[in-house]
């Protein structure tokens, strides 16, 4: 491992496994990074700021940084290097992250961090060495988390975080509309300078023009080097699996996944089947659980309360096996799809990620494995460790966002979610699917419709930051204004407040309840 010690402008010391290496005195800190990555081009690089050596964790490094496709940083300070403007920019969930576990974002840090050379080695033609080695680390993770790099903060790269040591390295306007130019569309220049002008009273207005002499960075061409694990991988979970089905109206095509499952070359534990009727005191409809012999357990519940929130909590309380699979009632999979799974989490050391779910005849867009926004409740495969003492929040029943926010309870639980392009599931979008029963809720009968939908700003209210939130309202208003009728701007307008404010009303009566 290399140990490269700053003082955030320049480099004071190098060691190589403890012993000292030449310093370049004619490199800055970037610069260092990359002749490092040409000289050792397969090892472990830390770097560290001079003041927080006493305290980096030397025993669990090498099970922190544990992938040649790892970036992993930690910022002491309470605010990142990039500010909270970024969230102006940015709606993603990478932006507004809890600093107590270890949490997916490429926000990085030069305080510490470590990642292995060939990170660097991978993006040196196309990210160029800077002065600023805050934006230098950003600006890769940014432009590498996409493209299969795993990137993170994590607290436990120090033993301790010293808060006497304060770090108050912050971006620039100039720089931040910088990197606003590099990695984002330019439209988001402006949403970035009206946001800044009306929810924080600055006017950057020559930082806003030179921005756009600034070209977006190119990835196309970036090959990022094929995923490994840097040590071998102790897999101490069984093969046991448990399915968790929630079902409602589709008999026939349950039935055909469940023989799907019944042909797995990795057989299931248990499937469990959570059945909702509307009608009160109905008897089951799906008679083969019982009348056909399945090579599993069937643990089946016919509840009459719909919802599926409350069938999934039902189903996770029935949960026993190592691994869950959250499965749609209306898909099918290929018999090896749940060995290619346990594959997948043995071999890139992982214990959440949801799977390519698309129509049969549908475009894959994603072909390689990244860290995903979301959290898909019918394509997911699950450590049963990861989601212990986890359950969908009932706020998001009959709407939209649970799926996101279990996502975000994995994640502040110290868990990440990776996307898998392979093994495949196809989605029949079998009819009688979706929101079959008409469900009235609270909000359906108000004289002003509330829009976003409630459950959507419960999300947001709950997980974002206030300028991302600002930034959401404000594009909501642009994309939804009717600019077709210009003769009532203002009538237009007070309608859209309105509308807005009854969501906000609903969402946080929601969120009280």
């Amino acid at each position: 491992m290399i140990q490269v010690f700053h003082n955030s402008n320049t480099v004071l010391k190098i060691s190589k496994d403890n012993q000292p290496l030449e310093v370049f005195d004619n490199l800055n800190i970037s610069e260092t990074i990359y002749k490092l990555t040409e000289l050792f081009p397969s090892e472990l690089i830390l770097w560290c700021h001079t003041e927080l050596g006493p305290f980096i964790n030397y025993e669990q490094i090498n099970s922190i940084c544990n992938s040649n496709n790892e970036i992993i940083s930690y910022n002491i300070s309470n605010e990142n290097y990039l500010s909270k403007n970024i969230g102006f920019v940015e709606q993603s969930i990478f932006i507004n992250f809890s600093k107590k576990v270890k949490i997916a974002t490429w926000q990085m840090s030069s305080a510490i961090g470590i990642a292995h050379a060939t990170i660097f080695s991978d993006l040196k033609t196309i990210i160029q060495p800077v002065k600023d080695f805050d934006y230098f680390l950003n600006s890769i993770a940014k432009i590498a988390m996409p493209l299969g790099v795993f990137c993170y903060s994590n607290p436990n790269l120090l033993i301790e975080s010293n808060t006497e040591i304060s770090f108050n390295h912050k971006i620039s306007f100039s720089s931040l509309f910088k990197f606003v130019s590099q990695h984002y569309k330019k439209v988001w220049l402006l949403v970035l300078f009206i946001c800044l002008i009306y929810k924080k009273g600055k006017f950057p207005l020559l930082a806003f023009l030179k921005s756009f002499f600034y070209s977006k960075i190119a990835v196309d061409k970036i090959k990022i080097s094929k995923f490994n694990l840097l040590s071998t991988n102790d897999f101490k979970y069984s093969n046991n699996i448990d399915v968790l089905i929630p079902t409602i109206g589709r008999k026939e095509p349950l039935f055909n996944f469940l023989k799907n499952l019944s042909e797995q070359t990795i057989l299931p534990k248990s499937v469990i089947i959570i059945e909702q009727n509307p009608i009160e005191n109905a008897v089951s409809e799906l008679d083969y659980l019982v009348n056909e012999n399945w090579p599993f357990q069937v643990k089946h519940q016919l509840i009459y309360q719909l919802g599926a929130c409350n069938a999934r909590n039902l189903a996770l309380k029935e949960i026993t096996s190592d691994w869950v699979f959250f499965a749609d009632d209306d898909i099918e999979i290929k018999s090896d799809f749940l060995e290619k799974c346990l594959e997948n989490a043995k071999n890139y050391n992982q214990q959440v990620f949801s799977l390519s779910c698309l129509l049969r005849n549908e475009k894959k867009h994603f072909n390689n494995c990244f860290q995903w926004v979301s959290f898909g409740s019918g394509a997911s495969f699950v450590n049963a460790n990861a989601i212990k003492n986890l359950k969908f929040d009932s706020k998001y029943e009959f709407g939209f966002g649970e799926d996101a926010d279990f996502g975000m309870q994995i994640r502040n639980n110290g868990n990440d979610i990776i996307y898998f392009p392979t093994p495949e599931i196809i989605h029949l979008k079998a009819p009688m699917g979706g929101f079959r029963t008409k469900v009235n809720r609270k909000w359906d009968n108000d004289l002003i419709e509330p829009k976003p939908s409630p459950t959507v700003m419960v999300f947001k209210l709950t997980y974002d930051s206030e300028e991302q939130l600002f930034a959401y309202k404000f594009m909501y208003f642009f994309k939804n204004y009717n600019f077709k009728n210009l003769k009532n701007p203002i009538k237009n307008h007070k309608a859209m407040i309105s509308k807005w404010n009854r969501s906000m009303y609903w969402a946080q009566k929601l969120i009280s309840n």
